[in-house]
């Protein structure tokens, strides 16, 4: 956090709570960002991914999963995760806690 441009950046970057909002229903959110030529660039979006409005599909879900899985574990392991998870019903919940500790993968997986 002591990089100057991000700080520089961040010096710049201004937050409104936006009065259009039909929070909690969504979690709607907007982007504008003046160049320096004065354009003014703008980006909504009224409902956010995910809602029941907006849904992900099974496979939008799982590349959300793995995207953010990756920041901490390797492929491998988030596999195995994944399968605990969505065969948690089949086992204990101490099997998952097992999993996410890391001293086991799931029966019958490979990643």
């Amino acid at each position: 956090m002591n990089d100057p441009a991000v700080l520089d950046l961040a010096a710049r970057v201004t937050y409104a709570v936006d009065p259009d909002s039909d929070y909690p229903k969504h979690f709607t959110g907007e982007v504008m960002v003046e160049t320096r030529d004065g354009r003014m660039l703008r980006h909504r979006e009224a409902i956010n991914r995910g809602a029941s409005d907006r849904p992900l599909s099974n496979a939008d879900i799982d590349a959300k999963y793995f995207e953010n899985a990756a920041r901490t574990v390797d492929a491998t392991r988030a596999a195995h995760i994944r399968a605990a998870v969505l065969d948690l019903h089949l086992h204990p919940a101490s099997a998952l806690g097992d999993i996410l500790a890391g001293a086991t993968a799931p029966q019958g997986v490979s990643a």
